[in-house]
C-alpha cells in the first residue's frame, strides 16, 4: 500500500491496539477511574505510568518487596488538569513496590569489515528492576 487513507486506518488501528495493550482500553480506564497519570525519568529515560502498571527500568537499589520513591518526576496529569515540572515537580514523587530484579534477552553485537576476514561477535544482557507503582503523590499531583 502506498499510504493515504488506507495507511491512516493501519496507523490509527496499530496505534489503538497498542495502547489497549498497555493501558486496557480507554472506557476500561474511566470504568476504574484510571485517569491519574505521570512522566517519570528514571536511568536516562522517561515513562508514562499509572498506579497499577508494572514496568522494568535500569536497576535500582533494593530488595523484592521492597518500596521505592521516585521523585524525578517531570509531568503530572489527573484529567484535564496537567502540571509540567521545569525540568521536575517538587514535592512531588511516585511511589513503587519492586517486584523483583532480572537480566533482559541477550543482544548480539555482530562487527564485520568486508574482505578483511574480521568478524567479532559479542553478546549483552541489560540488568533492569521491575517495578509495580502504588502511589503517584505530592504538592503536583
Amino acid at each position: 500500500m502506498t499510504g493515504g487513507a488506507s495507511g491512516d486506518k493501519i496507523a490509527a488501528l496499530y496505534e489503538s491496539t497498542l495502547i489497549n495493550q498497555l493501558m486496557g482500553s480507554r472506557d476500561e480506564r474511566i470504568f476504574w477511574g484510571i485517569n491519574m497519570y505521570a512522566v517519570i525519568k528514571s536511568g536516562g529515560k522517561q515513562y508514562r505510568v499509572a498506579v497499577g502498571d508494572v514496568l522494568r527500568v535500569e536497576t535500582l537499589p533494593g530488595e523484592s518487596g521492597s518500596t521505592v520513591e521516585l521523585d524525578n518526576v517531570l509531568m503530572v496529569a489527573d484529567g484535564s488538569d496537567i502540571k509540567v515540572g521545569d525540568p521536575t515537580l517538587a514535592d512531588t514523587t511516585v511511589t513503587a513496590t519492586v517486584r523483583g530484579h532480572g537480566r533482559g534477552d541477550k543482544i548480539r553485537v555482530y562487527k564485520f569489515k568486508r574482505r578483511k576476514n574480521y568478524r567479532r561477535t559479542q553478546g549483552h544482557r541489560q540488568n533492569y528492576t521491575e517495578l509495580e507503582i502504588t502511589a503517584i503523590a505530592g504538592k503536583g499531583a
